[in-house]
């Protein structure tokens, strides 16, 4: 069984090994420091718009946020005044996994499952949470059962009640 990143039961582990280091080596160097770090030629730059939204703005939040959610929620929290509303984040404030998956096929079910090898460092500067924390919300808001049976959407009941105040 031939996964996406090409790498195959019938591959020996120092097959594998080379695989993930070549995929890594794309896209990554390592530093003095130990750790890997973004090759420039994959760093976005982009200027600031002119045109700015200067009204406020909210961010709804779910323990179900993960990954490529929780960098942008980290970056928003940290370098704005956004208001954050609903539930503390999956994925981390300061770091979280993702970038390089390998991806396995359990050899007797064939359960195919993905692992992420690398942790990206959110680039924060503030210090508002504890480590192993996600992104904990300005206003904690949970639904409940009721509100799922009813299909209420609380957080953003809760955020439209806030614009109308």
């Amino acid at each position: 069984m031939e996964t996406n990143d090409g790498i195959s039961k019938k591959k020996s582990s120092e097959d594998i090994k080379a695989a993930l280091k070549n995929e890594i080596n794309k896209e990554f160097f390592q530093a003095e420091d130990g750790a890997f770090y973004f090759k420039e030629k994959s760093v976005i730059r982009r200027d600031p718009n002119q045109y700015l939204f200067s009204g406020k703005t909210y961010i709804l939040t779910s323990g179900k946020v993960f990954s490529g959610g929780s960098l942008f929620s980290a970056l928003v929290r940290d370098k704005s005044n956004a208001i954050f509303v609903g539930e503390e984040t999956g994925g981390g404030y300061y770091r979280h996994t993702g970038t390089i998956p390998l991806i396995y096929a359990l050899p007797n079910s064939e359960i195919v499952f993905s692992l992420f090898l690398v942790i990206n460092e959110q680039d924060v500067e503030q210090q508002l949470f504890p480590q192993g924390s996600g992104i904990v919300p300005h206003y904690e808001v949970y639904p409940t059962i009721k509100d799922f049976v009813e299909n209420k959407d609380a957080v953003l009941q809760f955020v439209k009640q806030k614009l109308e105040d």
